[in-house]
């Protein structure tokens, strides 16, 4: 994967829509906001890390979209040698355990042809059986582990 020292970490998650309405905004506009500022930071050499799941049409998705069409070539990665397959990927995308794991191979390998993908395991004081469960607690656990690597 790329240099970590040009490794920029991005995070973003939707508001209730009285919060953007409030604002004057719309979802749209988030979007926007989200990809041009990942679009700007690709074009000048920094790679991305962001959490999220890979649900369809979500900002992971949007932004391994942007990293898929634009291919922006970016610094050669310290250490990295030519046969390095994340060498080239511009995104690290961070996955929580129990979303990792519900996430269709087909899906998963897709992901991979463009951005490292890296499961994040559950935290050591809740079991992953424990966040598998429908306990929202649990699952709050495991994406806070996710946000804090």
């Amino acid at each position: 994967m790329a240099d970590d020292e040009r490794l920029i970490a991005l995070s973003v998650s939707e508001p209730a829509e009285v919060e953007l309405v409030r604002r004057g905004l719309s979802r749209a506009h988030l979007d926007l906001a989200f990809i041009e500022l990942a679009r700007h930071l690709l074009a000048t050499g920094y790679n991305l890390a962001y959490g999220g799941d890979l649900r369809l049409r979500g900002f992971t998705d949007q932004l391994f979209n942007l990293a898929r069409s634009y291919r922006l070539p970016g610094p050669p990665p310290t250490g990295a040698s030519s046969g390095d397959a994340d060498a080239s990927k511009r995104v690290r995308n961070y996955v929580a355990a129990p979303y990792y794991d519900d996430v269709d191979p087909t899906e998963l390998a897709a992901a991979r042809n463009v951005a490292d993908v890296r499961r994040v395991d559950p935290p050591s004081r809740a079991s992953a059986a424990q966040i598998k469960g429908d306990d929202k607690a649990k699952r709050a656990l495991a994406l806070t582990e996710m946000r804090e690597v």
